[in-house]
């Protein structure tokens, strides 16, 4: 009888964990740089409010500074950098980082598929 860590199975087992490893990797790193470009792109944006609302006072609701934070806070849920990847429970009219991803890697899986069965992808 083969030992348990050199079975074929756990073979499997073992190249599905390090395959997911490496998907979960790639995948957050894509947020950590859609992250750090909504930072780069907000904080002129949210000072250029600023100064907007101080030049031009306004009602809090409808000042530009609190409507960047806003959209800002909706970016940053749909990002969701240090989230688990869902599939489900996801409103199908609501894009999110982890949408996209899955669409990109099912058409990626799908290319890779295609591609092995000598058809084009």
């Amino acid at each position: 009888m083969e030992a348990q860590g050199n079975s074929p199975r756990s073979a499997r087992i073992d190249k599905m964990r390090r395959r997911l490893l490496v998907r979960d990797l790639i995948r957050f790193q894509a947020k950590l740089l859609i992250d750090a470009l909504k930072d780069l792109l907000l904080s002129p944006i949210a000072i250029i409010a600023a100064v907007m609302d101080f030049l031009q006072p306004q009602a809090r609701p409808d000042m530009r500074f609190y409507q960047v934070l806003a959209f800002g806070r909706r970016l940053e849920t749909r990002i969701d950098l240090f989230g688990v990847r869902r599939r489900s429970g996801q409103e199908p009219d609501e894009w999110t980082v982890d949408a996209v991803l899955d669409q990109v890697e099912t058409r990626i899986e799908t290319g890779t598929r295609n591609t092995k069965q000598g058809g084009e992808p």
